[in-house]
């Protein structure tokens, strides 16, 4: 069998979750899989190194059309076909909502991440807005002849808001990658010293943008008794919602926003921290709080969408809603070494659920198994 696999997610110069999602995925099935080979295709006015998927069964199709160009031709003209580009394949996998087009006769499985942009459309720019409209992902969910949901909470999603069969969705969990290079005390402290971060601090991690509730993280921890001697960090990308939030928080001299760290830097800065705060309003899985877990960090997160699902009984949850609420986790989990001993613990075991391989290998399972379905359908 010929897998054809959609990479363009790696070209972001600031991986997001769907960038790690499509590293990992994919390079852990290349890597396993000694029966079928694999073409990769991405399109880029510019060459892009990816070494990791060098491996005998793995070809990369680079294209160089504008991307501009490429997409509203996709989009208006359904043409080019990808499958066409990769000189004929046997399934496709699209490891995200993305501009796309494939022959009818070519089954595709399609991962979504999250509906947010349906949930929630106030949190969104009008320039997001027409992008979702242009890729049409109720119309890419319909026709995938499979989709991979990466939690039940968007699972459920899929078939309230799309009208999706259930029997069409399998729910696969993302990993945690592991990161020896994580207790890097001397690179904690430069950072610490390059930031202006106090000793003890309190981290967010991840992009700030609305969804993600900061403006509910800098309220709770500006009124909390920990803002008196902790710093905020708030590590993750987006100028625009920073210079919004620093003109709502007038004199936010206690926290610190980083803007985007290279993996290394943010599991770093995420180790040493006190505790991880991740309230956000909706999330269709949500790395950073595995994260933190993975690496001993007690977390605090949000009661809504897939978080309570993905975090179980090792994160306190509060509603998002409610600044007293998360007011009360963060000064608990300072003032108790016991409930923090028992997060912590909690956490790490919870972490250990969520392995790549495993998200790799059910990945392929379901591939295959659609790919065998559909030949016996047609």
């Amino acid at each position: 069998m010929i897998i054809g696999a959609d990479i363009r997610s790696l070209l972001e110069e600031e991986y997001s979750g769907v960038s790690v999602y499509t590293k990992h995925v994919i390079s852990g099935m290349v890597a396993s899989d000694k029966e079928n080979s694999y073409r990769l295709f991405y399109n880029s006015h510019k060459p892009k190194n990816i070494g990791f998927f060098h491996k005998e069964n793995a070809s990369i199709y680079e294209y160089r059309i504008p991307n501009k160009i490429f997409n509203a031709s996709l989009r208006i003209l359904k043409r080019p076909r990808i499958d066409s580009l990769l000189g004929g394949i046997d399934i496709f996998f699209l490891p995200n909502i993305q501009f796309f087009s494939i022959r009818k006769t070519v089954p595709y499985v399609l991962t979504v991440h999250d509906l947010s942009f349906e949930r929630y459309k106030e949190y969104f720019g009008l320039k997001s807005r027409l992008w979702h409209r242009a890729v049409r992902p109720r119309e890419l969910c319909r026709e995938a002849a499979h989709i991979i949901a990466v939690s039940n909470s968007t699972k459920n999603d899929l078939v309230e808001l799309y009208g999706i069969p259930e029997e069409k969705i399998t729910k696969v969990y993302s990993g945690v990658e592991q990161r020896p290079y994580a207790r890097d005390v001397e690179r904690l402290e430069h950072l610490k010293k390059q930031y202006e971060i106090g000793e003890k601090y309190v981290i967010y991690v991840g992009n700030i943008e609305p969804r993600k509730n900061i403006s509910g993280i800098i309220t709770s921890f500006l009124r909390s008794r920990l803002s008196k001697e902790y710093t905020l960090v708030l590590a993750g990308a987006g100028n625009t919602e920073k210079k919004r939030l620093e003109k709502k928080h007038k004199g936010l001299k206690k926290a610190v926003f980083t803007g985007y760290l290279s993996e290394p830097d943010k599991c770093v800065l995420l180790s040493g921290a006190r505790q991880s705060i991740y309230p956000s309003f909706y999330e269709g899985f949500g790395f950073p709080p595995l994260e933190a877990m993975s690496l001993g960090v007690p977390t605090i997160v949000s009661s809504a969408s897939s978080l309570p699902e993905v975090c179980g009984n090792s994160s306190i949850c509060v509603n998002p809603h409610h600044i007293r609420d998360i007011i009360q986790a963060m000064e608990a989990l300072e003032g108790d070494e016991d409930l923090r001993a028992r997060f912590i613990a909690l956490g790490k075991e919870r972490a250990k659920k969520f392995i790549w391989e495993k998200t790799a290998q059910e990945t392929l399972d379901i591939i295959r198994r659609t790919h065998r379905e559909y030949e016996k359908n047609s």
